[in-house]
Parts: structure tokens; sequence; C-alpha cells
């Protein structure tokens, strides 16, 4: 992941808040899989999964950990692949248990482990489920949004006085702007933390 990479005009897509007009600009790896984590950049994961083999070497991966509910079917914001019904799927269940293996250390690079809650401590992007907890909890969240669909995620480790809880929540709302409910995930998040501190 050290290595460096190039950004050519054609890996640029829609919603890279990062590497949009970064073409010709270089990059070690490391800084855009943080792209990817931190930002959401859409360019960014469309490179890692170019880097790692393609889409079918990632669901090779996702396979080997154990996960059978979680699919990547199509790269990000490729329009012609979404209008030709593709789609990726992910699992609520199968997300907490890799960001939970992600925490406790329990994948195979443990370097890469470290640097993932490193990136994942510090995503720019906090206004689901952590967004009320920044001075009651430590907190390690993977959200996404696509308003064209109404999609608002949030994948988290909740910390407090050292005990840790993974919440994840995927949901899809009609009519939702993908921002449309964030207070409603705020409230989960804060109301989850204030439990773990009653206990």
């Amino acid at each position: 992941m050290n290595a460096n990479y190039t950004v050519k005009a054609t890996d640029l897509v829609p919603a890279s808040p990062i590497l949009d007009g970064k073409a010709g600009s270089t990059y070690s790896l490391n800084e855009i899989a943080r792209f990817m984590v931190q930002y959401s950049d859409n360019s960014a994961t469309n490179i890692i999964i170019d880097r790692i083999g393609g889409i079918q070497a990632v669901n090779n991966e996702i396979r080997r950990m154990g996960y059978t509910n979680t699919t990547l079917n199509r790269y990000m914001r490729i329009q012609s692949q979404i209008d030709a019904g593709l789609e990726n799927y992910i699992n609520a269940q199968e997300a907490s248990d890799l960001l939970k293996n992600i925490y406790n250390n329990t994948l195979q690079n443990n370097n890469s482990e470290v640097l993932m809650l490193n990136q994942l401590s510090n995503n720019y992007y906090n206004w689901w489920l952590t967004a009320n907890l920044s001075t009651s909890a430590s907190t390690w969240d993977k959200p996404g949004n696509d308003p064209r669909f109404g999609v608002e995620n949030d994948i988290a480790v909740i910390r407090v006085n050292g005990r840790a809880y993974v919440v994840g929540l995927l949901t899809q709302h009609t009519g939702s702007n993908g921002l449309s409910y964030t207070s409603k995930f705020a409230q989960l998040g804060a109301a989850i933390a204030a439990i773990m501190r009653q206990r």
C-alpha cells in the first residue's frame, strides 16, 4: 500500500470530494485508501477495487472472511453499470462483524487494522450514529449515503467506560435526500451511549 498511483481521468466518477479534478495527481495507495474510508470518495474506492484485482477478487476476499450476504456487483457511480441493473449488497450484521474484527484486531494484517481504526475514528462525515458523541464516547464509524435512492447507512463502534458495542443501521426511505434522517441516527447513537454509561 506504500506504492504510488497516478490518478487517471478515466478513474474519476461523481461524489469524489477529494479526487474530483485531480487527474494527473499522484498519491500513495495508503492515501487513496484513506480518501475512501474517511471521505467516502467513490473514485478512490474504484481505484482500490482495481488494485485488489477487480470485483471478483473483492468478492473472493469477502467470501474468505465468511460473509455470504455482502456482494460487490459493480464499481461506484458507473452509470452504465447502474443502468444495467447491477447493484451492490451489504448486510448490517456482516458489516458490523467486520468492524468488530477491525476493532478487536482479529483480521490477518495487524498493521492495516491499526491504520483503518485511525481512519475510522476521524471520519469526515460525522453526521449519523456518532454525531452527538464527540465528548461522551470514543467512536469508530463508516457511514454512507446516496441521495438518489434515499439511502442512509452507518456502522459504528461506540465505546463508553472501556466497553464497546457495534451498531449497524442500514436504511432506505422514499423521499429521503440522503441526509433526511441524520438526527434520528444521532439520537439512536446518543441513546445507546447513555444506556452504556448506566451499566
